[in-house]
C-alpha cells in the first residue's frame, strides 16, 4: 500500500487529517505543567493545579506559600505598602492561603491576624489585596493557558508534530 506524508495529501485529505488530529498535542501529556514555574515565580508552591478554559476556571489547590518571594512580589508590583510588606516580612502579621474545590475560582480565602505590635492602618487594605493579587494570577495563568492551547492546537502546530514525527497517510487521510 503507497502512503503518504501530511504535505502530499489533497487539501480535502489534509483538512480530515487536521480535524481528526487536532488535539494530538495536547491529549496525552501534561502540556501545561509549566504553570508550576510560574506560580513559584509568584511565591506560591502548589501541589495540584485545577483549571478549565471552556468555564473559565483556575484554582490552586494545597498551595504553600514562600513568603519572602510572595512579599517581594506583592511590594515590588504594588499590591501592598512598603510598610505592610515589613510588617509581614517580620512575622508581625500572619497571613495564609487555603484552597478548597470551588465552583468558578472561588477558592482563596486571605486571613490577617492582628498583633498589638502594628498599627491598625498597616491592616487597611491588606486582605483586599492579597486576594485582588490571587485573583490576578488566577486570570494571568488562564491566559497564558488559552494561549498555549490555542498555539498547541493551530493548524500549524498540528501539522509541524505530523511532519516532525514522519506519521504516514492513505490517499484518503487515514493514518497508514
Amino acid at each position: 500500500m503507497r502512503t503518504f506524508n501530511f504535505n502530499q495529501l489533497s487539501e480535502e485529505a489534509k483538512q480530515k487529517v487536521l480535524e481528526r488530529e487536532r488535539y494530538v498535542n495536547v491529549e496525552d501529556y501534561d502540556w501545561w505543567d509549566w504553570i508550576y514555574d510560574d506560580l513559584k515565580n509568584y511565591g506560591i508552591e502548589t501541589g495540584q493545579v485545577s483549571f478549565d478554559l471552556q468555564n473559565r476556571y483556575f484554582c490552586v489547590h494545597n498551595g504553600n506559600i514562600d513568603h519572602e518571594k510572595m512579599i517581594s512580589y506583592l511590594w515590588h508590583n504594588e499590591y501592598i505598602t512598603v510598610q505592610q510588606a515589613y510588617a509581614i516580612r517580620d512575622d508581625l502579621v500572619s497571613f495564609w492561603l487555603k484552597t478548597s474545590y470551588r465552583h468558578r475560582c472561588d477558592c482563596n480565602y486571605f486571613a490577617v491576624e492582628a498583633t498589638d505590635e502594628v498599627p491598625d492602618k498597616v491592616y487597611d487594605g491588606l486582605e483586599e489585596a492579597l486576594e485582588s493579587f490571587i485573583e490576578d494570577v488566577e486570570r494571568g495563568c488562564l491566559k497564558k493557558l488559552d494561549q498555549d492551547y490555542e498555539g498547541l492546537t493551530s493548524d500549524e502546530a498540528v501539522i509541524e508534530t505530523l511532519m516532525a514525527n514522519d506519521w504516514r497517510f492513505t490517499k484518503d487521510g487515514e493514518r497508514a
